[in-house]
């Protein structure tokens, strides 16, 4: 047999292979289908582990089961790396596609009825109760009031975990710190929130006026970085701070600058609604204070009807920029 016999043998058997899976899609077929996308979302069998709530080797099954049903490798992993084949690329735009039109076709369903029924799945990252520009919760209130029957789910998580959720279908919407915004997902901004450099009563410049105090005057201030600062041009500035410590969410932020050893970014209204219990101040505010953009990501797409609905609520309660 010629090469391109060959080949074109084996594209045959590929197209058959592929046709057969799809002639007859179960429930286990999707299941595979889902694993399959959050490897891809998480990038990589080992990090979809704790997102799957599955060991390396129950992850590594699906996915080998998932070629076999297929009859073709989906991607490379190993020593170097993962990445998808082009048949894997391939069969990962379709998956997602057919969640869009299983979820569009549940949710435009239940929207038929005058007493919609569902579930509307949120993400939201942590320290936002206490801006009073955050108007969530009123939102959910008057939501709830014309659909009682759809139930919330709401997950607080960091902002790059909620837009890959968002992206796999775990997630309906988040509420995010503006970033680079990602393709595939739709973005639209609710406010602006202002953070500053906060030490704690402990912390030697806590009792000087800001006058006194220069920006080149205090170098290797240790500062705690965290996920949402990390990337601020001023942390470029080594002659200022040095990275001592690192935390994964705000109040870990402001639990460790309590201890006067550090300083951190915190958000004004996390840090005045902590004052209570601890001594906060401002450092510099006209050389450390930033703006940061709060968005409402969902995505791309026809929009998720419960989604939708909460964005109205948003909107009427003038939470939109």
């Amino acid at each position: 047999m010629t090469s391109t016999a060959s080949s074109v043998a084996a594209s045959r058997k590929h197209e058959e292979a592929v046709s057969q899976f799809i002639g007859g899609v179960s429930d286990a077929d999707i299941r595979l289908l889902r694993v399959f996308c959050v490897v891809v979302a998480c990038g990589g069998l080992s990090a979809a582990t704790n997102e799957l709530v599955a060991d390396l080797s129950a992850v590594s099954r699906c996915i080998k089961d998932l070629e076999d049903k297929v009859g073709v490798r989906l991607c490379n992993r190993g020593r170097s790396g993962f990445s998808l084949t082009p048949h894997g690329a391939a069969v990962h735009t379709a998956a997602q596609e057919l969640f869009c039109a299983l979820n569009a076709f549940r949710e435009n369903v239940n929207t038929l009825r005058a007493d919609p029924v569902g579930e509307l799945k949120l993400g939201v990252m942590d320290a936002l109760l206490s801006d009073p520009q955050f108007r969530l919760p009123s939102a959910l209130r008057r939501y709830r009031a014309k659909a009682p029957r759809v139930h919330i789910n709401l997950t607080v998580c960091k902002p790059a975990d909620i837009e890959r959720q968002v992206m796999a279908a775990a997630l309906d919407a988040g509420i995010v710190a503006s970033a680079e915004r990602l393709p595939g997902l739709d973005y639209l901004p609710l406010y602006q929130e202002t953070s500053s450099l906060y030490c704690s009563a402990h912390h030697p410049l806590y009792h000087r006026c800001d006058q006194h105090i220069g920006a080149g005057e205090q170098p290797g201030l240790d500062l705690v970085v965290d996920p949402y600062t990390d990337s601020l041009p001023v942390l470029n500035s080594s002659a200022v701070f040095r990275r001592a410590a690192k935390a994964d969410s705000l109040e870990a932020v402001a639990l460790l600058v309590s201890s006067g050893d550090y300083v951190g970014f915190l958000p004004d209204h996390f840090a005045s609604m902590l004052s209570g219990s601890v001594a906060y101040r401002p450092i510099r505010p006209d050389l450390f204070s930033y703006q940061q953009g709060i968005d409402l990501v969902w995505r791309s797409g026809p929009m998720n009807p419960f989604v939708q609905s909460l964005l109205a609520e948003l909107r009427a309660l003038g939470n939109t920029l």
